[in-house]
C-alpha cells in the first residue's frame, strides 16, 4: 500500500519572515557618528571602559549626547550584554515639575526626556527608534520608581543629575546590577535645586579620585553646540567693568543711553 505523500512544509517569503519575527536590536547596527575631537573620542572611551561613569560639563558640550552614543554602542554591539537603555531624568527643571507638561504619564515622561530621545533619532533615524520604543528597548523611568528595581543587563543614562538629590542620586546609581552600566550626566552650574542638595555637587568629590569609576570634566573649549554658546557662559561670569549696564539716573534730563531701572 503506497504511503501518503508528506507536504513539505514552506517558509514564508523573507520579507513576512522580518515582520512577524524582527531582530531588535540588529546587532552589529553602526551609528553614523563620528566624533569631532580627541576629548570627545577619548569620553566614549571612558564611558565605555567603565560599569559607572561621571561626565560633568558646561551646557553644549555633548555630556548627554556621548553618553547616547555609548548606550546605543553597547545596544547594538554583537560582543555586549546590554540589551535595553534606560533613561532616568529628575522630575525638577527650571523650577518647574512634571505635572505643568500636558498629557498623560506617558506623554509627560516623553516629552520629559526629549533631549535624550532627540539624540537617538539624530543617531538611528525616527524608523529605528520607533522600533525600540515598540519593542521595549528604550524605557523612561522616574527617579520615584526606582527604589526595589535592578537594572540588570541595561545601560543606565541619569540625566540632569545635579538636579537629583543626594538621596535620589544614591539611589540611582546603586540599582546598578549584573552586566549593567551607567553614565551620570550633569551641569553643577544649571542646578534648579540648592546646591547644598544635589546628589551630583556631592558625588564630585567622593568618586573623581578613584580609578574604579570613569569621571570626564569637559571644558568650554569642547562646547559644540553653536560657537556662540561659550561666549554666551562667559557673559554670566564675573562679568567685568566693559559688561555691567549703564543705569541713567530717572533725574537726569539727558535722553537715556543705558538702561533706566524705574522703568523696569
Amino acid at each position: 500500500m503506497a504511503q501518503p505523500k508528506r507536504r513539505k512544509k514552506t517558509s514564508p517569503p523573507a520579507a513576512e519572515q522580518s515582520a512577524a519575527q524582527p531582530t531588535t536590536p540588529a546587532r552589529g547596527y553602526q551609528l553614523d557618528f563620528t566624533p569631532r575631537s580627541e576629548m570627545q573620542n577619548q569620553t566614549l572611551k571612558i564611558i565605555m571602559d567603565h560599569d559607572l561613569s561621571f561626565v560633568i560639563g558646561p551646557t553644549g558640550t555633548g555630556k548627554t549626547f556621548l553618553a547616547t552614543v555609548a548606550a546605543l554602542r553597547s545596544l547594538y554591539s554583537r560582543r555586549s550584554p546590554i540589551k535595553k537603555l534606560i533613561v532616568v531624568r529628575p522630575a525638577v527643571t527650571a523650577q518647574e515639575d512634571i505635572g505643568f507638561l500636558p498629557g498623560g504619564v506617558d506623554e509627560k515622561l516623553s516629552q520629559f526626556v526629549a533631549p535624550v530621545y532627540d539624540h537617538i533619532i539624530k543617531l538611528v533615524g525616527q524608523e529605528e527608534f520607533d522600533h525600540l520604543i515598540k519593542k521595549g528597548k528604550v524605557e523612561v523611568v522616574p527617579i520615584g520608581y526606582l527604589r526595589g528595581r535592578n537594572f540588570d543587563n541595561c545601560f543606565v543614562i541619569l540625566d540632569e543629575a545635579q538636579n537629583a538629590n543626594i538621596d535620589q542620586f544614591k539611589l540611582t546609581i546603586t540599582r546598578i546590577a549584573e552586566n549593567g552600566k551607567i553614565a551620570v550626566c550633569g551641569d553643577i552650574e544649571q542646578l534648579d535645586i540648592p546646591r547644598e542638595y544635589s546628589g551630583l555637587v556631592d558625588a564630585i568629590p567622593r568618586f573623581s579620585d578613584d580609578p574604579t569609576f570613569g569621571f570626564v570634566a569637559l571644558p568650554e573649549t569642547e562646547i559644540q553646540r553653536h560657537p556662540l554658546v561659550a561666549r554666551i557662559l562667559s557673559k554670566y561670569k564675573n562679568p567685568g567693568p566693559d559688561d555691567q549696564p549703564k543705569v541713567v539716573s530717572s533725574n537726569d534730563d539727558r535722553p537715556a543711553a543705558g538702561i533706566d531701572l524705574e522703568q523696569l
